[in-house]
């Protein structure tokens, strides 16, 4: 991002931020050679659903080590691990229901992120999904004001500091190994119809192992 625009950009997200009507709220813009950020970037509030996001990271670095298989049963009858991490398992948003099909349709799911995550947690001998994602994601990045105090689907609370790292990760791996976050953005399962909590339904409503894709 060219040093002109940093300036413009920074006053235009204080002013979407003081818009938005949240004054302890905070927010950044990351690219591969720049960050903007707006508020206290110090303070940790929740990330609600971004947790899925260190959840699913943490997910595949133990089926990278071999522990477990994407493609081995998980959730309901005919899902596997690969499944619940693209929100493709048939699972409702909230419970155990199955609503359809594997693979047939896109459902947003916190159980299966919460599944998911148990079963990684299991095979990589940690007491707890949380343990997980503090082990797998959260220590490696130096995301040191990030705490898992909630399920693995939405219960992380830390600062917009920590998630400019994470974004920064994301766009260009140096501490995970790029193998895993390839799996987070790559299209799994693409073409499926879902509906997204809030957005309604998309048509495609593409994801990868984590993060929906666009």
């Amino acid at each position: 991002m060219s040093a002109d625009v940093l300036p413009a950009l920074r006053d235009l997200l204080a002013a979407d931020l003081q818009a938005w009507g949240t004054p302890d709220g905070s927010c950044a813009v990351v690219t591969s050679d720049s960050v903007v950020s707006a508020g206290d970037i110090a303070a940790r509030l929740p990330w609600a659903s971004v947790t899925k996001v260190v959840a699913a990271l943490a997910v595949l670095d133990v089926a990278h080590d071999g522990l477990l298989d994407l493609d081995e049963p998980a959730g309901p009858p005919g899902s596997t691990v690969r499944h619940l991490l693209a929100h493709a398992s048939g699972l409702a948003f909230d419970d155990n229901r199955s609503l359809v099909a594997p693979g047939r349709r896109r459902i947003y799911s916190n159980v299966g992120i919460d599944l998911a995550a148990a079963a990684a947690a299991r095979r990589g001998g940690y007491a707890s999904p949380a343990a997980l994602l503090d082990d797998r994601v959260l220590t490696p990045l130096a995301m040191t004001g990030t705490t898992i105090d909630g399920p693995a689907a939405y219960g992380a609370r830390g600062p917009v500091a920590d998630l400019i790292r994470l974004a920064a990760e994301l766009l260009d791996p140096r501490v995970l190994r790029a193998d895993v976050v390839t799996d987070v953005i790559t299209p799994a399962y693409p073409s499926l119809a879902g509906v997204l909590p809030a957005f309604g339904r998309q048509d495609p409503n593409d994801w990868g192992l984590g993060v929906e894709v666009r």
